[in-house]
């Protein structure tokens, strides 16, 4: 009876220390192992999948400096219902150039953008009808479609148990097509990208530099953008009639 108990106990301990084994087999965490034409193609999917969602919410961080000029520019975007006729957005940009700094909140909703725009300590309340399109333009334009493998070099990636990161320079004729060049750049000149996604194709973060000038000044543009949340539910606090109310049209031509 003593050997029966001791077995049992013995038995115990090898079926608990087995389980323990299985469930530590099975949170370990698997680092997927990509080629680099599989991790491009994933890069791809999730830049897809960024283009058709329906809401978002990032942060942009930007800057270009040169020996006569700087701009820094930190743009906080949250957009929903892009995909349909009732979109409605809020974009907070806080901008300094060259030491004279700009803060303005805007509002998309009903097709018209109301901006509460401050500079100088003063605070201007303008409102403006633009299309869906226009707003969309102005504030998705840091990833403008998926990257075509012709226009890159020196691709190489890194991967972990969570996320893979694709790095490429992408060549200066593909840059305005695909990524943020403001109007006032000109000669635009390769530029080095990373972008990170997880596993199941949702983008994270985007990083870009490359060189350009303004008035034949060469500068380096670089700029950030973390993807806060991709087609998740967004909270986006909208104006109030009484709010509206303050905002006067702007009726200058562009």
């Amino acid at each position: 009876m003593v050997f029966e108990v001791i077995y049992l106990k013995r038995l115990l301990t090898l079926l608990l220390l087995l389980t323990m084994s299985v469930s530590l087999l099975a949170c370990e965490k698997v680092i997927p192992d990509y080629s680099v034409d599989e991790a491009f193609t994933l890069m791809n999917e999730a830049i897809a999948n960024y283009l058709a969602a329906d809401s978002l919410s990032v942060e942009y961080t930007g800057n270009y400096s040169s020996t006569n000029y700087n701009n820094n520019e930190a743009i906080s975007i949250k957009l929903k219902n892009m995909n349909s006729d009732n979109m409605i957005g809020k974009v907070i940009i806080d901008i300094t150039e060259n030491e004279t700094p700009l803060y303005s909140l805007n509002s998309f909703e009903d097709g018209w953008i109301y901006t509460a725009r401050n500079q100088n300590g003063t605070t201007d309340y303008i409102k403006k009808q633009i299309t869906t399109t226009e707003y969309l333009d102005l504030y998705k334009s840091f990833l403008k479609s998926t990257i075509t493998s012709s226009d890159t070099r020196d691709v190489s990636i890194l991967v972990d148990s969570e996320q893979l990161t694709v790095f490429f320079e992408l060549s200066s004729t593909a840059v305005e097509d695909d990524l943020f060049v403001s109007n006032v750049l000109s000669t635009v000149r390769y530029a080095s990208v990373e972008i990170t996604l997880t596993h199941d194709a949702v983008i994270k973060e985007l990083v870009v530099s490359y060189e350009a000038t303004i008035n034949q000044v060469v500068g380096t543009q670089t700029y950030r953008v973390n993807f806060l949340s991709v087609d998740k539910y967004v909270i986006i606090d909208q104006l109030s009639s009484t709010e509206k109310a303050m905002y006067q049209e702007d009726t200058t031509s562009e």
